[in-house]
């Protein structure tokens, strides 16, 4: 909760006496790797740490109106100016990328001067949210190359109103803030579980506040300054706490040791999400809880968020030719071990030798739910096509299969001005990869399909948009659709909104239901071809030797072989990755043995694992 002396720790020759102590624990088929313990709350960029600067710039962006590079010059609060960080702005909609003050949605990145574009080692943070006037204002996420992130509200440019803070060292708060720093009531949470629940002033504990240690009695107390006030202690029992009790190995109390976790995070690339995916995760002091640190993917898989591909995704994924895999979720290879650190912090007067660690899982379970995306055809921009799509595609990249799939929906405007009648269309089981095809669907709306699958239009004048578009509008060829198809550029287009239902069977064999919303578009023709085609490059897979999770198995172990030792005062801290073969849930604790026996236990956890199967999609079902 202070300040706490760290550092790399020595290695002993005790593996031999790790692998006595460890027998029959398990296969452990990983590397343990030893890593530096960072200085807490010291992140290359910290909001409201210095005074920051209104910062202007020149940066070439992608018109997609004009389908031309185009200059703008923006404008936004750089709260370390002095590192003189290269800055790029990417815009959650690129129509609306207009020079000035940055406003609306979108990632501002911070970058080592001078690396190429494609290096994901130069992103030194990441402000991932909403901008007014060139400042964060509003709910947004921030995330420093060396784990410190802060999620939550900012006003002028600084975190201000209720958030998470997650530092280097695996400690969480979770409350109020003002003017970038812990300021009001607040939940203080650190690495071995450790918690405070009270209040804060200018970032220290100010007020009554309720200490409950790992290990020991909670109490509650005055604090001034950061330092509790003498003579205000008074116990509290755990009933009367607001929270549940971390529960540990009570029968092993050992005093002034407590092992933390951490897992790992990095910034992303959210232009093209070529880095891999890491994890994060939140606690309420009885467990953590890690999961993949990637809201996209939790909000269309768990949240309920609109199933159907972005625009900004689908113009990442336009091209088999570059390799890309054609869904939300970005690369397969972006998805790779859980990096986990754990470290032991000696508050002893003693020094204490490490000789090997053993995880304890309770449970691993696989996690069928299906992850379900909607991905629209498109006619081809090379060549002679068309443009008659009167279709979309379903992926489902989980590993259990939608039952009794089915699509409500309507024709409409994308304003929602108007619509058509809703229509229900059978799906029935979504196991991999389907077409939805709406012809049947249009001709029954009085769509002549034969002859828009067959003929391009022709206006009066197709340079006059809007005289092309009444005309169309008035050809019958769209039946009850005149008044909603529309013009994008040279392509007729139609809106479909509705919801995907269907049923999944959870491995126990309860039967649950799920809703997912979609907004999409169908080409129903156009004015004149496309574009030209092009190539890009391949994706390269990382290698690492994690160490494996088994699936649909309860009470066993893995041994995590390593030695080290932690003189008094000090904290050391390793590294290992963990893989499961299968999206999966588990629970585990991490137990570190001692030279002399000793067995120092971790707080429990949940990882919620993601990996998805790797489906080659056939060539119909592309849509390119």
């Amino acid at each position: 909760m202070g300040d706490k002396m760290r550092h790399p720790g020595r290695l002993l020759p005790g593996v031999a006496l790790a692998a006595l102590l460890l027998a029959g624990h398990g296969a452990h088929g990983g590397v343990v790797e030893q890593v530096p313990v960072p200085a807490l709350e010291a992140p290359a960029i910290y909001p409201g740490s210095a005074p920051g600067e209104m910062r202007s710039w020149v940066q070439l962006v992608w018109d997609p109106v004009a389908r031309e590079l185009t200059r703008q010059s923006y404008t936004v609060l750089d709260p370390i100016p002095a590192l003189d960080l290269e800055l790029q702005w990417r815009p959650d909609d690129p129509a609306a990328a207009i020079s000035g003050p940055l406003s609306g949605r979108g990632t501002l990145l911070f970058r080592k001067r001078g690396a190429p574009s494609y290096d994901p080692s130069a992103d030194i943070a990441q402000y991932r949210g909403m901008f007014v006037d060139g400042r964060p204002e509003g709910l947004g996420q921030f995330l420093d190359f060396t784990g410190y992130a802060y999620d939550g509200e900012w006003r002028g440019g600084v975190m201000e109103g209720k958030g998470r803070l997650s530092l280097p060292n695996g400690d969480e708060y979770v409350g109020m803030f003002k003017s970038g720093q812990r300021d009001g009531q607040g939940v203080y949470i650190d690495a071995t579980g450790t918690l405070y629940d009270g209040r804060f002033a200018n970032g220290l504990r100010e007020g009554e506040g309720v200490f409950v240690p790992a290990i020991g009695e909670a109490y509650r107390a005055l604090w001034l300054r950061g330092d509790e006030v003498a003579g205000s202690r008074e116990l509290v029992p755990d009933s009367a706490l607001g929270f549940p009790r971390l529960i540990q190995a009570q029968a092993e109390e050992l005093p002034g040791l407590r092992v933390g976790l951490i897992a790992e995070r990095r910034p992303h690339n959210f232009d093209l999400d070529i880095e891999p995916m890491s994890y994060t995760s939140k606690s309420d002091g009885a467990r953590l809880d890690i999961f993949p640190d990637d809201q996209r993917l939790m909000d269309v898989w768990r949240n309920g968020a609109p199933i159907q591909m972005t625009d900004e995704e689908e113009r990442n994924f336009d091209s088999l030719s570059m390799g890309f895999t054609p869904s939300f979720l970005g690369y397969y290879e972006r998805y790779e071990p859980l990096s986990l650190v754990f470290e032991l912090e000696n508050t002893t007067t003693d020094t204490v030798a490490v000789v090997g660690g053993v995880l304890e899982v309770a449970d691993s379970v696989r996690d069928p739910e299906p992850a379900v995306q909607l991905r629209r055809d498109y006619g081809q921009e090379c060549g002679n096509d068309i443009w008659f799509r009167p279709d979309f595609f379903l992926d489902n990249f989980g590993w259990g299969p939608a039952e009794n799939a089915k699509v409500s929906f309507a024709f409409g405007n994308s304003d929602g001005s108007a619509s058509s009648r809703t229509v229900d269309k059978d799906i029935g089981t979504l196991a991999t990869s389907t077409k939805v095809d709406l012809s049947a669907e249009l001709e029954a709306l009085g769509v002549n399909t034969a002859l828009i699958a067959s003929e391009d239009f022709a206006c009066t004048d197709r340079t006059d948009k809007r005289l092309c578009l009444g005309e169309l509008r008035r050809s019958g060829r769209y039946g009850e659709l005149g008044n909603v198809v529309t013009l994008n550029d040279s392509v007729i287009e139609a809106y479909v909104g509705g919801t995907l239902n269907y049923e999944w069977r959870a491995p126990d064999g309860a039967i649950n239901q799920k809703s997912s919303p979609f907004n999409t578009v169908l080409q129903l023709g156009h004015l004149a071809s496309g574009a030209e085609c092009g190539e890009g490059g391949e994706i390269i897979p990382l290698r690492h030797d994690p160490f494996s999770l088994k699936l649909d198995e309860k009470n066993y172990r893995i041994a995590i072989p390593f030695s080290g030792e932690v003189t008094p005062g000090f904290t050391t801290r390793w590294r290992i990755e963990l893989k499961a073969d299968e999206t999966s849930a588990h629970d585990f604790q991490l137990v570190l043995v001692l030279a002399d026996g000793r067995r120092v236990p971790s707080r429990p956890v949940h990882l919620t694992y993601f990996n998805p199967p790797v489906r080659d999609i056939p060539p119909e079902l592309m849509g390119y």
